[in-house]
């Protein structure tokens, strides 16, 4: 975690409080909101209020990062330049509106072929929200228009399965991620190893 200003970095990185909170055994959300409080009131409301949607590079990713937070995927779609501007202007500001803050991933398709993953996708101009699959390749149309995203939250659902059998769904399936950045950690690619029973 990052100061505002992207300055300064609190504590130490990891994939959970935990590893923030390292002394602390009990109540560690308590704790670390306690922290996040602290951090808040050290720094006060910020002037800058933002404006750009904060989309993912492809439709591709966007389904895929949409899977594994648990959130639809809105796509901003029109094939003419000038109304897709207008249309992610408008994007922008439903995004960081309080009722639809950190409540989707969000893409933008600039042609036809960005929305092939999703069945009818093509033919629906404006924000489309967006169901994605199981494993983030594939997904379903669930609302669009100038404005769909509370019909869009109201029909999304998610099964909370069980790590383990969604992995071995995976490999049944053949799905396999392959991940931008490379990974280095010793642990991780062991896991892939054994899963995969290769790299």
């Amino acid at each position: 975690m990052l100061t505002p200003d992207a300055e300064q970095q609190y504590g130490r990185s990891g994939r959970s409080p935990q590893t923030w909170l390292r002394n602390i055994r009990d109540d560690v959300a308590g704790a670390f909101a306690e922290e996040l409080n602290e951090v808040a009131d050290n720094h006060g409301p910020g002037e800058a209020k933002p404006d750009k949607l904060p989309i993912s590079p492809s439709v591709r990713l966007g389904l895929n990062v949409a899977q594994c937070d648990r959130q639809p995927l809105a796509i901003v779609w029109s094939p003419d330049p000038t109304r897709r501007e207008a249309l992610t202007a408008r994007a922008s500001a439903l995004a960081w509106s309080p009722e639809h803050r950190g409540r989707f991933a969000w893409a933008i398709a600039e042609s036809a072929d960005d929305l092939k993953a999703i069945p009818g996708a093509a033919e629906r101009e404006g924000i489309i929200v967006v169901q994605p699959d199981e494993f983030g390749i594939k997904g379903t149309v669930l609302a669009s228009g100038e404005n769909p995203l509370q019909e869009g939250l109201a029909l999304t659902k998610f099964q909370h399965g069980v790590h383990d059998r969604h992995l071995a769904n995976a490999v049944r399936l053949g799905i396999r991620w392959k991940s931008a950045t490379p990974i280095e950690d010793k642990g991780t690619i062991g896991a892939i190893q054994r899963l995969w029973g290769g790299g």
